[in-house]
């Protein structure tokens, strides 16, 4: 009789939790040319489309106390808000939105992941904890994350990329970028040219080029850097503290105009110079030209 009033109980309880599972929909029609999100807990998508109008969908769950959901336009500025009681541990609201291609975007999460797709206008994303993935963008980007992943794919423009402790990763980026890491890796492949910047505290860096860069500077304190570039004549500064230097495939010019200065504290520094050379190669590599102008 016991276990019998146990199970209700329990099948009583599953009932409850997963009634409190809700979708909220709504459409903006008014003209939008900047979204600002600020989302408590849970992960945030946003997709650029060639419609004029905004679609937002929330998905929350909840045990205690129904999330609060906030919607505002004004001035063309669309602010979207959600927050989850204090006591509700079990409480998340997932954001997603459609929006026209050209719109600015302005990201700030307290615990989740940003996923960004097929938009050129500007973006500007923090999350205190969470990935971040943006995909097909030509403005310029600021993205940072206090703990997690933050990676750029098939983009042009300007970048400004941080981690407190994640690595940073790059696909297919044409771009000026300054990416700084505490804890963790930058990775970069397919970079068609631009310029880099990078820091790292506590990690190793291996980037590879297939367009020539107009300048690359690279700094860790502890760990190593790995640099293909695309053969030729550059200006070269490379240095290892507590390691080894080694430069091959390319040219010392110092009056090159393509610069190469990298500086490990602790860790080996090797630069290479050589692209692909057949399509299987490229192929392989996975590199493309998708970046652009965001399709819808």
């Amino acid at each position: 009789m016991i276990a019998l009033v146990v199970v209700g109980a329990l099948a009583t309880t599953y009932g409850i939790l997963s009634a409190r599972r809700h979708v909220d929909r709504a459409r903006v029609t008014g003209r939008v040319a900047q979204v600002v999100i600020d989302s408590g807990i849970g992960d945030v998508t946003v997709l650029g489309s060639n419609r004029t109008d905004v679609v937002v969908t929330h998905r929350y769950h909840y045990v205690f106390g129904r999330p609060s959901l906030g919607r505002r336009l004004a001035n063309a500025k669309l602010q979207l808000s959600s927050r989850c009681p204090r006591l509700d541990v079990a409480c998340t609201v997932s954001t997603r939105i459609l929006v026209p291609e050209g719109t600015q975007l302005v990201v700030r999460v307290k615990a989740g992941g940003v996923d960004v797709r097929r938009l050129y206008g500007p973006i500007d994303v923090r999350t205190h904890g969470g990935s971040i993935v943006i995909t097909d963008s030509t403005g310029p980007v600021t993205a940072r994350s206090g703990t997690g992943l933050v990676k750029l794919k098939h983009a042009r423009g300007t970048a400004t990329l941080r981690t407190d402790k994640g690595d940073v990763v790059l696909d297919d980026v044409l771009a000026r970028s300054r990416i700084t890491v505490q804890e963790g890796d930058i990775r970069g492949t397919c970079l068609a040219g631009g310029e880099l910047d990078g820091f790292v505290e506590s990690g190793i860096v291996t980037v590879s080029f297939t367009g020539t860069p107009a300048r690359v500077r690279v700094r860790t304190r502890v760990g190593g850097v790995a640099l293909q570039v695309p053969s030729g004549a550059y200006t070269i500064h490379a240095v290892a503290d507590q390691g080894r230097a080694r430069v091959t495939g390319v040219r010392r010019d110092p009056a090159a105009l393509g610069r190469l200065d990298v500086r490990a504290g602790a860790g080996d520094v090797v630069i290479g110079g050589g692209t692909p050379t057949s399509a299987r190669e490229v192929s392989r590599l996975r590199c493309g030209s998708r970046a652009g102008r965001p399709r819808g």
